[in-house]
């Protein structure tokens, strides 16, 4: 699941949009990859998920800014 998520949409976003864009849509791809793990296979979210998430969503905003 992670491969399909964090390979390919990076790779469909690359054929309409900036690298900015692109880099933000890779920096967010850990944070979905964890919600869809949650929702679709009731995976546990425990303390280092949680600081995993906080990071992943640091750098998404550092890679905005």
């Amino acid at each position: 699941m992670g491969c399909g998520i964090c390979g390919a949409f990076p790779n469909l976003a690359g054929m309409t949009t900036t690298m900015a864009n692109i880099g933000i849509i890779y920096t967010s791809s850990p944070v979905i990859i964890i919600f869809l793990s949650i929702l679709f296979f009731k995976e546990k979210i425990n303390f280092f998920r949680i600081l995993g998430l906080l990071i992943c969503i640091a750098g998404v905003f550092y890679d905005y800014i």
